[in-house]
């Protein structure tokens, strides 16, 4: 069972980076190379330039969403771990979505695009 959490835990890391990786080129901008962090986590760069703040939100949520597939992928081939994937699910999101200071997840980027969204939405109404 551990040999499987630890398989099923790489393959969401896999469709997270992945999806983020894939939005991103669709969308028109550039995926410059993996970055791994000093405690462990990893990442892809991304060049956004020219897309739309709606658009590099969507490459942001890309990664969590790929995530939920995934888990849903895993409950149908193991259906007696659901318990096992909802935790590793919510863990995931719990460190993940969650806009920790100083930590440049996708939360942090979510955040910030809710509030230059809000802040703009603001500067149009007062015009």
């Amino acid at each position: 069972m551990i040999a499987r959490l630890i398989g099923v835990a790489l393959g969401m890391v896999l469709v997270h980076e992945l999806a983020h990786a894939g939005v991103t080129w669709a969308l028109g901008g550039r995926v410059e190379g993996v970055v791994w962090r000093a405690w462990g986590a990893v990442g892809v760069r991304l060049r956004v330039d020219g897309l739309t703040p709606s658009q590099v939100a969507l490459t942001v949520a890309a990664g969590p969403a790929a995530e939920a597939l995934w888990l849903l992928g895993v409950w149908a081939v193991w259906p007696t771990q659901a318990l096992w994937w909802l935790m590793l699910g919510v863990g995931q999101w719990a460190l993940n979505l969650v806009p920790w200071p100083g930590v440049p997840n996708d939360g942090r980027q979510l955040w910030r695009w809710a509030r230059m969204t809000a802040r703009l939405g603001k500067e149009g109404m007062s015009r």
